[in-house]
């Protein structure tokens, strides 16, 4: 039970931060590309990434896997939204918006997670 309510509140505050952060993004620039969306999820893989370098540093940090892992940056990345804007930009035939989407995020996301990852390493 404490588990489940650690994942609640690491996951409200991950739903929250995603809100304001893909808020603020969007807000900067409007484009007519999910840019708020790919920044949270490019940031999400890094953060998750450099909390697992941490973790092969840190095996006591391994009871935070699930509030953290799932919770916080479960909350915190969209791959829904993620996957409904693309599915928008598929409708509207927006060849060129959709495989920078798709690929794109997936690249850079990947990319994210492994330079996350190796900087925890050689960090702590």
């Amino acid at each position: 039970m404490t588990e489940l309510l650690a994942v609640m509140i690491s996951g409200a505050i991950g739903a929250a931060l995603r809100f304001f952060v893909n808020h603020k993004v969007s807000q900067i620039k409007e484009t007519g590309f999910p840019l708020g969306t790919l920044v949270v999820n490019i940031s999400g893989t890094f953060g998750i990434g450099l909390f697992l370098g941490m973790m092969a540093n840190d095996p006591a940090l391994a009871h935070l896997i699930v509030p953290v892992g799932v919770g916080f940056f479960g909350a915190y990345t969209t791959f829904s939204t993620w996957m409904v804007q693309s599915a928008g930009e598929l409708k509207a035939r927006q060849w060129k918006q959709l495989a920078f989407n798709l690929i794109g995020s997936t690249v850079v996301g990947v990319g994210a997670l492994m330079l996350g990852f190796a900087l925890a390493r050689i960090v702590s």
